[in-house]
């Protein structure tokens, strides 16, 4: 099956958009990026990228860049940290406008939801596509378990959807397991929990596009949804210190998982909806990736699909350590 054009972008200008839109014109596709007014985009994308300007949360505005639109990859969303309405307004209501859109144009959407929709199960063990979702650990969860589930909604309507569950992304610029680590360990802030043994369920972001376009040019994946990981034997452990190693840090502080639950208790309440505003501890979101082994099963992507990383942590790594240098 053929990627159908003109395509769309939402959250083109994010870290992995920012890759998507690039392999995209690698591929010779027409692209558009939907992006907030004043909102910088690469210069590198010219006048190659059309970048339509608007708000998610305004469905005219959606409405608009929607039109005549054969494919969108949908990436907006808030992502880590911040209140549930804030998420609501703009990961699930500005998902529904461009729901709402496809449904509309027929255009098929490629939903980048997130391995967080697996909530407290990623505790117990390995996850995998068929798993209904968890107990959201926090507003991020909670928004992308939301969205997930709008979309389904969709997809039962006649909506042509395949959801792409990425695993924690990492790669040069990634701001929750690259800089924002690096800034953390920078404070002495990124703790090893327990023995830090537990997988760290990585996907490197060239890795995941890949899987990203693999999909939308396929019949084969219509209506599925694909848990996307690289599978890697590299623990919480391993990673962290590889990036202390490039900071010249040898050590880093040894915490133990109930004291910080403990801690972020006070502060991040996911039964009441609740989390302060200037969260002074690591949230529980956080605590329920690193504090635990991401065993994410991606067998159904491998098989259907043909899909595999192409990029190696030892290749990885070294363009970490090359960009950290420039």
């Amino acid at each position: 099956m053929k990627l159908l054009a003109p395509i769309l972008v939402t959250g083109g200008t994010g870290f992995i958009g920012r890759k998507l839109v690039d392999l995209l014109l690698e591929k010779g596709h027409q692209v558009a990026s939907f992006a907030l007014p004043g909102e910088p985009v690469p210069e590198h994308w010219g006048a190659r990228v059309k970048v339509i300007r608007g708000d998610i949360t305004q469905a005219q505005d959606v409405r608009a860049a929607m039109q005549g639109i054969k494919t969108v990859f949908h990436l907006a969303a808030v992502v880590g940290l911040g209140a549930y309405e804030k998420h609501r307004q703009i990961t699930i209501e500005g998902s529904r406008h461009i729901f709402d859109a496809a449904l509309d144009n027929d255009s098929k959407v490629l939903l980048a939801a997130s391995i967080v929709v697996y909530g407290h199960q990623i505790q117990n063990g390995v996850c995998d596509d068929d798993m209904p979702h968890g107990k959201h650990q926090g507003s991020y969860s909670w928004a992308k378990m939301a969205q997930e589930k709008l979309a389904l909604e969709y997809r039962d309507k006649g909506m042509p959807l395949t959801v792409i569950r990425p695993a924690n992304v990492y790669g040069v610029g990634s701001g929750p397991w690259v800089e924002g680590l690096f800034s953390m360990i920078t404070n002495n802030s990124l703790p090893i929990i327990g023995d830090g043994s537990g997988n760290s369920g990585l996907v490197h972001v060239d890795n995941l596009v890949d899987a990203f376009v693999m999909a939308a040019s396929s019949e084969e994946a219509l209506g599925k949804i694909y848990t996307v990981c690289d599978g890697l034997d590299v623990s919480w452990s391993e990673y962290f210190h590889g990036l202390a190693d490039m900071l010249k840090v040898s050590q880093l502080p040894k915490v133990d998982r109930q004291d910080l639950i403990d801690a972020a208790s006070l502060y991040d309440k996911p039964e009441l909806l609740e989390i302060a505003d200037d969260m002074p501890t690591m949230p529980l979101e956080f605590i329920n990736l690193i504090g635990n082994s991401n065993l994410f099963d991606s067998t159904r992507i491998r098989q259907e699909l043909g899909w595999k990383p192409k990029t190696t942590y030892e290749q990885a790594l070294a363009e970490i350590k090359e960009s950290l240098k420039a």
